[in-house]
């Protein structure tokens, strides 16, 4: 039964939190690897494409000039869907990480955890990202940076800066 309990709880703490991107407005954006797949520098793009946005003036002065050095490289997109998806062997947590169990197996914040409302629900990756430095703040730092209530763990120590930023190029790829 514990164990049951602690997978349960794993499995809420995988989930994302930030409901700015749920709304479409540009700039706002969630956790779990927002960031540069289209590739360009952090100003730089629109909505359209997943391409890098400007950061806002959310985003920690130390993380708003990041850009991601990932970006448009296919086997970092790969691997960053397997983190994604839960089947990266190597990224460790347990159960393994699975950004799909809240945001959706598209991205469109529709994963099986909201069949229970969750408040903030969880970012809608495919209406535009934030800027590179402003996705790999919100991985890194899950819910002790977003929102009021926020689920969404932090993965800075559980995934290598590369794994992040594989992460953020694989993002890059659902939005339009």
């Amino acid at each position: 039964m514990r164990h049951w309990v602690l997978m349960v709880g794993l499995a809420l703490a995988a989930c994302d939190d930030d409901a700015g991107a749920n709304d479409g407005a540009a700039g706002e954006g969630g956790a779990a690897g927002e960031g540069g797949a289209a590739g360009g520098a952090a100003g730089e793009g629109g909505m359209g494409g997943g391409a890098p946005m400007g950061c806002d003036d959310e985003v920690p002065a130390e993380f708003a000039d990041l850009v991601n050095p990932l970006a448009g490289d296919a086997a970092a997109i790969a691997a960053g869907e397997a983190i994604y998806n839960g089947t990266c062997a190597e990224c460790g947590g347990m159960p393994p990480i699975n950004c799909s169990f809240c945001h959706g197996a598209t991205g469109g914040g529709d994963g099986p955890i909201t069949a229970n409302p969750i408040n903030p629900p969880p970012t809608d990756f495919t209406v535009g990202l934030g800027c590179d430095g402003d996705l790999f703040h919100r991985t890194s730092t899950g819910n002790t940076t977003g929102p009021m209530g926020s689920i969404m763990p932090a993965y800075d120590g559980v995934l290598s800066e590369d794994q992040i930023w594989q992460v953020v190029s694989y993002l890059r790829t659902l939005a339009p």
